[in-house]
């Protein structure tokens, strides 16, 4: 039983995090193709604004808290949001500039190594539940 709720809630996490990458990559595409930013300015601007739907949805939809905002939870999340940029800031630059793949590839791929990190530290440390 306990099982089964883990991965009801990493099956949430995943949806949410499928949602948010369809919503970052997307702002990542208007601001790179349409507004013709440089790709770091685009990733950093769509990191950002997509974090304000990731922190929402997974605090009620994945893990059923209250909509109530802790401080607690708000600047556990901005470290964690913070290392989660620099996570994929540096693999999108590394994966552009050393590996020549387009920054559209790049930022998918660094978005993907973040998911289990993200998931674990969401779960252990920013809302705080224990592991099962």
């Amino acid at each position: 039983m306990k099982k089964k709720i883990l991965m009801t809630k990493f099956t949430k996490f995943l949806i949410v995090g499928l949602l948010t990458t369809i919503l970052q990559l997307s702002l990542f595409f208007f601001f790179f193709h349409f507004i013709d930013l440089d790709y770091r300015i685009s990733v950093t601007i769509s990191f950002f604004l997509a974090l304000l739907y990731h922190f929402m949805a997974n605090k009620i939809f994945t893990f059923q808290l209250s909509k109530k905002i802790k401080f607690a939870e708000v600047w556990k999340y901005a470290v964690l949001s913070t290392l989660s940029y620099f996570i994929i800031l540096s693999c999108t630059i590394i994966l552009v500039e050393k590996y020549k793949i387009t920054p559209f590839s790049s930022n998918f791929f660094a978005i993907l190594i973040n998911i289990f990190i993200t998931y674990l530290l969401l779960k252990l440390w920013v809302f705080n539940e224990k592991i099962s």
